[in-house]
């Protein structure tokens, strides 16, 4: 890559550029440099990076000393990457150039690193901090977040030297969502109030209140979600008496995404439309797509999915216009979900790596780790396990290297499905067993309560009911005190299927009403035709057929409205048996027919063996 003179008189005049280019030939014939051999290097001579022999280093070193300018060179050796570095943060927000400079960033990585150190040594103490700002913005992107971690701890240390409070407070906010984004919650806890000690003493009530908007994320990602409530309050307070608009927008939005958490519907359109109204009033575009998406998150949970599509389609053309590639990555990953929820799983798996791509030209290695996730879940819910395993092990690699202790354990839940579909109960346990652990670790109380309740569902598979009552009971405490009626309900539906393998017909059909009466009120029409479903399969086991082709009906007439594909033929499959069940074999085979068309454009191979099966077998009966 051609990068940038920084001054004018750097330029070589031709003689001197000849010069040079003997001088760097000889040198590399006698083995004294070598040039680098990166694919982001240039091919030209004059402004390729060479390498150093030892030998060369050390002459130089002493040719230094000698002369006394061994300080002069190192302050101008700062100063040079320090305002490269710089450079380099202003170039991100532009995406022609912005993946050459995440790998210059990496090819300089040493160089830039040694720059901040020499800073220290020589008491640079502006530049020191300079470059801890310009290195985290360029390491986050590059995926170094240990480099990027060292870079913000020596940055820190320069501003306490220095006595820059203000610096000081700054960096250790970033270090802070480091630490976050790392699953290292109680070291982000810590560096947080650091951050806010320092700005209370200061008095410095706008950075104040965007530490305590911070540290009401980390309680939202650790599920203690009154805790994540109080310390938005607590910002969102300060940010309306300063007058900060965009602040109070911003606060507002997260509380939105924090009701939709906890299934207050509702709540969440009134604040996230409150916050668009905000945005759209001082022409935060960026704060606008952000809603927007939200918002359409908000309809896909209600099983809205033409209002979702368009509402992230208008947040996906704001994002487009503001040339935000990551934005527009991850309404684009949103979309696929969409898809992939409608059963539309050749859409999806076209969303998710065009998402994928881009990320990758962003070295956005965190969110391409969640795309692979979310790849796998689609070859898992198509039957195509062997795939499954190698996109869910490589989203797992880039978490263990980044230490994203959050998404490892997620990753490692999903693992644990995977091999308990497939009938391996013991590696099954072992994986939920690895996750939980982590999610306790980080007192991530809402993945623990979803770890617990699939523990549970283990415990069911192989019929120790007990067990997995009290897995379930545990899960349902935690979640009663988080406030999570999605998940409440979740957990009520499988206590009744447990109710109901113990023919315990009266509090099965109990628990489905609850749960369904939930659903209703959240707007969850998906999660409402499933629970519709299971009320009809109860009573075809007790014998109403007429009510279970209510409820069937019922079922299928909200799948065909969502487009929920995959819901649609799992009801036509038990219609069909309830056909076959009333003497009707007829009519039991045309409607397993049309079950296996969907179940075959899905392509999952587990579900068509089966439908095929129940095909041939009416088949048999009807001829």
């Amino acid at each position: 890559m051609q990068l940038p003179r920084i001054v004018s008189s750097c330029r070589q005049q031709s003689s001197q550029s000849a010069l040079s280019d003997r001088l760097l030939e000889r040198l590399e014939a006698l083995s004294l440099v070598r040039r680098t051999r990166d694919r982001a290097e240039p091919a030209d001579r004059a402004a390729a990076r060479y390498d150093l022999h030892p030998l060369l280093h050390d002459y130089a070193r002493a040719l230094a000393e000698r002369a006394g300018e061994q300080r002069s060179l190192a302050e101008r050796y700062v100063r040079y990457f320090t305002a490269l570095a710089d450079w380099g943060g202003r170039q991100l927000g532009d995406p022609a150039i912005a993946r050459q400079v995440v790998e210059w960033a990496a090819i300089e990585r040493a160089n830039l690193l040694a720059a901040q150190e020499a800073a220290l040594a020589q008491g640079l103490w502006d530049e020191a901090i300079r470059l801890a700002y310009d290195l985290d913005n360029l390491f986050e992107r590059s995926g170094h977040w240990a480099d990027r971690r060292r870079a913000l701890e020596a940055g820190i240390e320069a501003a306490r030297q220095h006595g820059k409070q203000r610096d000081e407070a700054g960096l250790a906010h970033n270090l802070a969502v480091l630490a976050q984004a790392q699953g290292d919650y109680a070291e982000a806890r810590r560096l947080y109030q650091e951050s806010l000690d320092i700005e209370q003493q200061l008095g410095d009530r706008a950075s104040i209140a965007t530490t305590l908007h911070n540290l009401g994320r980390l309680a939202q990602d650790q599920g203690d979600y009154a805790e994540a409530r109080r310390l938005y309050q607590e910002s969102l307070d300060i940010t309306q008496q300063l007058g900060n608009r965009a602040g109070v927008a911003s606060t507002t939005s997260q509380l939105g995404i924090l009701a939709l958490l906890q299934g207050d519907i509702t709540e969440v359109r009134r604040l996230h439309e409150k916050s668009l109204a905000i945005r759209r009033e001082i022409g935060d575009k960026q704060g606008i797509a952000i809603d927007l998406h939200q918002l359409g998150r908000l309809a896909q949970n209600q099983g809205d999915y033409a209002e979702a599509r368009r509402l992230y389609h208008e947040s996906l053309d704001i994002k487009q216009q503001l040339g935000d590639p990551a934005g527009v990555a991850r309404t684009l990953h949103q979309l696929g979900v969409l898809a992939q929820n409608q059963g539309d799983y050749a859409e999806a798996r076209r969303l998710y790596g065009e998402a994928a791509e881009t990320f990758e030209q962003l070295d956005a290695r965190r969110e391409q780790a969640s795309v692979l996730h979310q790849l796998g879940m689609l070859a898992q819910n198509q039957g195509g396990y062997a795939e499954a395993r190698r996109l869910y092990q490589e989203s797992l690699d880039i978490k263990q290297q980044l230490g994203d202790r959050a998404g490892v354990a997620s990753t490692l839940h999903q693992l644990g499905m995977l091999v308990q579909a497939q009938g391996d109960y013991t590696e099954a346990r072992r994986l939920y067993q690895e996750s939980l652990d982590i999610k306790q670790q980080l007192g991530n109380r809402a993945g623990v309560a979803s770890t617990l309740h699939q523990l549970g569902m283990l415990a069911q598979d192989q019929g120790y009911y007990a067990e997995a009552r009290r897995l379930y009971q545990e899960s349902l405490d935690i979640k009663q005190q988080l406030g999570d009626r999605a998940g409440i309900a979740t957990t009520l539906h499988q206590l009744g299927m447990l109710a109901q393998d113990q023919r315990d017909y009266a509090e099965a059909r109990r628990l489905y009403r609850e749960v369904a009466e939930t659903f209703e009120q959240l707007g969850a029409r998906r999660e409402q035709a499933s629970v519709l479903h299971q009320l009809g399969v109860l009573a075809q086991e007790q014998g109403d057929y007429a009510e279970a082709r209510r409820l069937y009906q019922e079922s299928l007439d909200i799948a065909q409205q969502l487009g929920d594909r995959a819901g649609v033929a799992t009801t036509l499959a038990q219609l069909a048996l309830l056909e076959e069940a009333q003497g009707n074999p007829g009519r039991a085979l045309e409607l397993t027919c049309r079950a296996e068309e969907i179940m075959i454009s899905l392509g999952n191979p587990e579900h068509i063996a089966r439908i095929q099966k129940q095909r041939e077998r009416l088949e048999r009966k009807s001829s």
